[in-house]
């Protein structure tokens, strides 16, 4: 699956109150040009100056694959009426960027822990070998890391 994320900066001041939490996810049925955001000024302290917030919105996704086609520009727009929407951001971003991940998230479909469970069975006639990767169990970097730290445990 298809998508983008698109970080804006405002002004600390314009967001502090909003913005005490590590960010929120979108329930589809809000049927918004946003999936989630993500506050990565709290979430990854020190990446910016003390004075700025880092918005980082999700957009497109498998519930707004058409949200790909829409301009760097239009992201940007959409993704701050949003955020001004539901956070009351009342200024522009000072800053943005937009990063486009085509066919990057993998979308796990009905009957992926049977097929897992096919693949364990079948890989586990080699010792030492793990598969490991967001195709198998958790699509973020965490999630990898945490399987991979179960792997070599259970090679010890």
């Amino acid at each position: 699956m298809s998508s983008a994320t698109v970080n804006l900066v405002y002004p600390l001041s314009a967001v502090d109150r909003s913005t005490r939490a590590f960010g929120f996810v979108v329930p589809s049925i809000e049927k918004r040009d946003i999936l989630a955001c993500t506050f990565s000024h709290r979430k990854y302290p020190g990446r910016t100056s003390p004075d700025v917030a880092l918005l980082r919105a999700y957009v497109g996704g498998a519930h707004r694959p058409e949200a790909m086609q829409w301009s760097d520009p239009e992201m940007v727009e959409r993704s701050h009426t949003e955020l001004a929407s539901l956070l009351g951001i009342k200024v522009q971003p000072l800053a943005s960027t937009v990063k486009r991940y085509a066919r990057a998230m993998p979308l796990y479909r009905v009957g992926h822990l049977e097929w897992l469970r096919t693949l364990a069975d079948q890989s586990s006639r080699w010792t030492g070998l793990a598969l490991i990767g967001n195709a198998y169990k958790g699509v973020g970097i965490p999630d990898c890391i945490k399987l991979a730290n179960e792997a070599v445990a259970s090679f010890e």
